[in-house]
């Protein structure tokens, strides 16, 4: 009997999967160029094919994927023009932390550089301390008679400020030196890093007095934040609701991280997921944000007071203050 003739299909196949391989490894934007040259083998299949159904085939494939890569090609540019002016971090800057998702490297001095285009946003440096927090100004060291703790995002961590420019900085001047300031906000943090902080007991390691204020700044993201409804804080703490006596008030549970079941996925489904984060299509859809329900906003909610009640369980009659940002008007409120 004549053995078949070695299928021709077979060495494409195996030179498809290498050019694969190595788009993903050394191109930008992989699936622009696999899109370009499976469009291409489709043109030669339709070329080349003596059968109408294959033409076709072939025909309606190629056109496929010379959408799908225009499109690629579209969010690249658009995402790339919409990142022009990102923030410029050192290497090493942001950290894992398991109790807030995400913090700065300890015991730094941070020169952080936004550019818009060709021009300056600004360019500042950001002093960490050997607590993981944001230089605050040293009081009179005669023995400051207030202890202010304060919590919130890029907004009171001072994100493009000099370390001396920043809200719980300024409030430490204001008081002649006479009360001791801790700066706990950071990039992207939320409600949920402000009761880690104390339900996880970081501001005990992080502080030297007894704290007597707490301020914490709000913004309505915080509520999707808290959530975990965006890739930037996966890691971040997790809490959710728990059931609630009858005409009770809301109360949450530490559930550990957003990502943890991400943790115990197969091989196959990390490759996928690792390939499909190369695409600029797939990362503008991951970054849009279901809108928060009122579910999200009653987990919300019972974070903070979870925060003050704790705070006030540790240190009796500390207060507790929340600064709303109202972002439509632009101005803080203090509520």
């Amino acid at each position: 009997m004549t053995p078949r003739p070695f299928p021709r299909i077979l060495p494409l196949f195996a030179a498809g999967v290498v050019l694969a391989l190595g788009t993903f490894a050394y191109l930008p934007s992989p699936f622009v160029w696999l899109s370009a040259v499976g469009a291409l083998a489709c043109a030669l299949g339709a070329w080349r094919s003596r059968r109408t159904v294959m033409r076709v085939a072939c025909v309606n494939v190629g056109l496929v994927l010379l959408l799908f890569g225009a499109t690629e090609a579209a969010f690249a540019v658009l995402l790339t023009r919409r990142n022009r002016s990102f923030p410029e971090y050192p290497p090493q800057y942001f950290q894992t932390d398991d109790d807030f998702g995400a913090a700065p490297e300890r015991g730094i001095v941070a020169r952080v550089r936004k550019l818009h285009d060709s021009s300056v946003v600004y360019d500042v440096v950001y002093t960490i301390g050997s607590n993981d927090l944001r230089l605050s100004p040293p009081d009179s060291g005669q023995g400051a008679a207030a202890c202010a703790l304060f919590f919130g995002d890029s907004f009171m961590f001072g994100e493009g400020l000099p370390d001396d420019q920043t809200l719980p900085w300024r409030v430490g001047v204001l008081t002649g030196g006479d009360s001791r300031v801790y700066n706990f906000g950071f990039h992207g943090y939320g409600a949920e890093q402000m009761l880690a902080a104390f339900d996880r007991n970081r501001v005990e390691t992080a502080i030297d007095c007894r704290p007597t204020h707490v301020i914490y700044e709000a913004i309505p993201d915080h509520v999707a934040r808290a959530a975990g409804y965006y890739t930037f804080m996966r890691h971040g703490p997790r809490y959710e609701l728990v059931a609630a006596t009858a005409g009770g008030a809301d109360s949450v549970a530490y559930r550990g991280h957003f990502d943890d079941d991400e943790g115990h996925r197969s091989p196959a489904r990390a490759v996928l997921a690792g390939a499909l984060a190369k695409s600029w299509l797939y990362r503008w859809l991951a970054s849009i944000s279901p809108l928060p329900d009122d579910r999200d906003l009653r987990r919300y909610v019972a974070i903070v007071s979870a925060a003050s009640r704790l705070a006030a369980a540790r240190y009796p009659g500390i207060r507790f203050d929340v600064l709303y940002w109202d972002i439509h008007r632009g101005q803080p409120l203090d509520e």
